[in-house]
């Protein structure tokens, strides 16, 4: 009889009040903290196939546990809202079933600042002049800024040629925009960057993506081109100058002949120009005088003393003169013809001109 009223009163203590135990906890219940949010992850129980089960989380505030997430059916609750950055907290979860619960699973004395992990910086690289620039950003935190909650950042910054991996260069800078130095122009480069803190020895950032670009050219010129430029100036300037003054020279010459500076006397410009009194002479020399003269008819009182000569045959034409004259050869003016041959063998001087009598006199 006592036994069965004991019997009873359990299953009625276990109908009113619930009964934990009986569903299974989750499994696998870890935290993951990403830029300095905290999430609590779990799995379904084992060996449990319902998918009607249900799931508690709540954390351990000043005093007394809080609800984060209740009755979710996913495997996930996020506390990054209910926190802040340097608290130390305590988490649990639990399975529930039709108002039946499992045990709770306990994550105890969390720090979200040291558990958390820091994502990758943004990269930005820009070249100019023969220079690469890297422009990092920081990753944005869910909670909190980055110098705020750890100090003493710093950056990474490892950088190669493209191709030569081996040769990696590392730069640490405390500055969120970096020149990169002794690097060649046109040639490309890859960067990555890391974040790290001095304050927080544990705390290194995922590095950032691999990031490429090719250099520019600087624009400075070398100096064995320099002296070359100089040397080709200086030869072109020495050519051009030679041969302006090869044509000036020429043109120069040129003038001269056509225009002399020397004047010709003016008498030298009278002989050149005028004819002159020889050239004149020797023009009237050539030709002939003409000798001007009237026949004159004479008669003497002797004229029957003039040789009588035979008429001619062929009839009485011509002047009784001319009849003489070809007869007997005797000329008007009382000369015979030996005597006009005798004459002629002297040098007879031609009449002169009153051109000729003025230039002579010149």
């Amino acid at each position: 009889m006592n036994s069965a009223l004991l019997t009873i009163l359990l299953v009625l203590c276990a109908t009113d009040c619930g009964v934990t135990g009986v569903i299974p906890p989750p499994d696998n219940v870890k935290i993951t903290s990403f830029n300095m949010g905290l999430v609590l992850e779990w799995d379904p129980p084992q060996n449990f196939t319902n998918d009607k089960l249900t799931y508690t989380a709540e954390y351990l505030g000043w005093k007394d546990y809080e609800v984060g997430c209740i009755n979710y059916s996913s495997l996930s609750c996020d506390f990054t809202d209910f926190l802040s950055v340097f608290g130390l907290y305590s988490f649990r979860v639990r399975s529930e079933l039709s108002g039946e619960t499992s045990d709770w699973v306990v994550m105890n004395n969390v720090a979200v600042y040291e558990i958390t992990t820091i994502g990758p910086p943004v990269v930005t690289l820009q070249s100019s002049e023969g220079e690469i620039d890297v422009r990092i950003t920081e990753p944005v935190l869910r909670n909190g800024k980055l110098q705020d909650v750890y100090g003493g950042v710093y950056y990474n910054i490892s950088y190669w040629k493209e191709g030569e991996e081996t040769e990696t260069k590392l730069l640490t800078s405390e500055q969120t925009w970096v020149v990169l130095p002794n690097i060649e122009s046109l040639a490309r480069y890859c960067v990555k960057v890391q974040i790290f803190s001095t304050l927080t020895p544990d705390l290194i950032s995922l590095p950032s993506n691999e990031t490429c670009i090719t250099n520019t050219s600087s624009g400075k010129v070398q100096p064995w081109l320099i002296v070359v430029i100089l040397f080709v100036s200086f030869l072109l300037s020495g050519l051009v100058v030679l041969l302006l003054f090869g044509i000036g020279w020429c043109s120069y010459k040129g003038i001269r002949f056509l225009y002399p500076k020397a004047k010709l006397p003016e008498h030298f410009k009278q002989c050149i120009l005028e004819p002159s009194i020889s050239a004149l002479f020797l023009e009237n020399m050539k030709s002939k005088p003409v000798e001007l003269y009237h026949e004159v008819s004479i008669v003497t009182e002797n004229s029957d003393k003039l040789p009588q000569c035979p008429p001619q045959a062929g009839g009485s034409h011509g002047t009784q003169a001319d009849r003489a004259e070809k007869s007997c050869g005797v000329r008007e003016d009382g000369t015979t013809r030996s005597e006009e041959k005798a004459g002629s063998d002297r040098t007879t001087t031609p009449p002169v001109n009153e051109e000729t009598e003025q230039l002579l006199q010149l």
